[in-house]
């Protein structure tokens, strides 16, 4: 009866332990991802995640206009400040509007 239980606990513990595998793989995938939300984007990336021409790109960056990063000749962009920037551009709703004017 004893050898049973044990064989029983073993195969709880077994499940236990891939259960807590699946979890520290899971964790780590999702830290990756964090970790890499920050990269740094081309000309050509930072185009197609705000929809607009590598040309309207270009402009924006000499009228200072977007966040960039210039190393060299080639421009880089982190693509937390471009959502950021993205965000920036919010239009305000009444409730925002009303919400300010109430905190001032």
């Amino acid at each position: 009866m004893k050898n049973g239980k044990q064989q029983k606990n073993s195969k709880i513990l077994a499940k236990i332990l891939c259960m807590l595998e699946r979890i520290e793989t899971m964790v780590e995938n999702f830290s990756s991802e964090k970790s890499s939300e920050d990269n740094l984007l081309t000309v050509d990336q930072t185009s197609k995640l705000v929809k607009l021409s590598i040309s309207t790109i270009y402009s924006k960056v000499s009228r200072k206009e977007i966040p960039a990063f210039k190393i060299g000749k080639r421009l880089y962009f982190s693509k937390n400040e471009i959502i950021a920037w993205i965000k920036s551009g919010k239009i305000k709703t009444i409730a925002d509007i009303r919400n300010e004017i109430n905190r001032r």
